[in-house]
């Protein structure tokens, strides 16, 4: 009779977690080169890099395993979404003890597929958590059940799948350059006032005049001031709640956690939801082309909203900034950037 693979751990060549290193040590962190994984970084479809890294010294004298490419890891802990979430790692790696890394058997699934498998069942693994803090463990991973289609079924579904997911993964890549871009164009005008003239020439580099301002004690272009931002919009703090609060209403709500998580738009399927009274969901909604600024967690953090955000609120950590603004602005400045972007004009670094 042939075997039954009915559960993660009989597709797995093992399933393990990692350690924290002592912070207290600093050899082991002081010119790390072992990738160190945690969890707040779980939930991306692949991942490559790690924001920290241990030293060869903690490797040999702690135990913590390296996890070969293509492994699985799970967020066993974690505040708000990230408890579940699951990732690819792509690269060799150790991680802390709130990840737990499977490492497939290839002979019976494809890990592409478990990781898929695994994702779409993110609020049945949630589910699972016990305890006051609601973690997960590794025994319940284990015994999680698995459904395993025949090698072809795996990897045509996984194809497709992960042909998507890459093709994300290369529009963020392009997002994140296009960021730098705008970055680096936004110094050239507003820092170094190399904006182009009349004659399409660098303003302050042919001899644009300058003049001092008392306010920024600082020289800026001749006709150039300073205006309050609140001239520009209104400005409103979130709503404060507690984690109990019960309603006659379920809302989607943007916490800071949500602003750090994030680079460019907040989306509605990556919120926590609340129940709230319909005074209070109604008072304090976002809507297409708010800015949200962060108070805490990273101050001066600023999102935008995506204009298919729905019925969505945000918490008092956050000031929402509701921009008046024309598209024919949007499209001026557009306009202007092109001819920089195409000549060569701006020098990016």
């Amino acid at each position: 009779m042939s075997k039954t693979y009915d559960t993660i751990e009989s597709i797995s060549k093992s399933i393990n977690s990692g350690i924290t290193p002592l912070r207290s040590n600093s050899d082991y962190w002081t010119d790390g080169v072992i990738p160190w994984l945690k969890t707040e970084q779980l939930g991306e479809f692949q991942i490559k890099e790690t924001n920290e890294k241990i030293s060869k010294k903690a490797l040999e004298e702690t135990g913590i395993k390296i996890n070969p490419a293509n492994t699985i890891s799970i967020a066993l802990y974690g505040e708000g979404r990230t408890r579940g979430n699951v990732s690819i790692l792509k690269t060799p790696m150790t991680t802390n003890q709130a990840c737990c890394n499977i490492v497939v058997n290839d002979e019976v699934a494809d890990y592409r597929y478990v990781y898929y498998w695994l994702k779409n069942n993110y609020h049945q693994l949630r589910n699972l958590s016990s305890g006051v803090r609601k973690n997960l463990s590794a025994d319940e991973i284990k015994s999680f059940p698995f459904n395993c289609r025949k090698p072809n079924e795996q990897a045509s579904i996984s194809e497709i799948l992960s042909t998507l997911d890459l093709k994300i993964s290369l529009n963020n890549s392009i997002n994140t350059e296009l960021e730098t871009m705008a970055k680096a164009i936004y110094n050239y005008w507003f820092t170094q006032f190399d904006f182009p003239n009349e004659e399409g020439k660098p303003y302050k580099e042919s001899g644009g005049e300058l003049e001092f301002n008392e306010e920024l004690k600082k020289e800026i272009p001749l006709g150039w001031g300073v205006k309050i931002f609140d001239k520009f919009g209104e400005f409103k703090n979130g709503i404060n709640y507690e984690g109990n609060v019960v309603g006659d209403k379920v809302v989607r709500i943007v916490n800071v956690r949500d602003i750090s998580n994030t680079t460019y738009f907040i989306l509605k399927g990556e919120l926590d939801e609340i129940s709230l009274p319909e005074k209070d969901s109604s008072r304090y909604l976002v809507h297409e082309n708010d800015i949200l600024i962060a108070r805490s967690g990273t101050p001066g953090a600023t999102r935008l909203i995506h204009k298919d955000i729905g019925d969505v609120i945000y918490c008092g950590f956050i000031i929402r900034f509701n921009v008046y603004r024309e598209t024919q602005e949007l499209i001026t400045l557009r306009d202007f950037l092109l001819p920089l972007l195409m000549n060569g004009q701006v020098k990016l670094k």
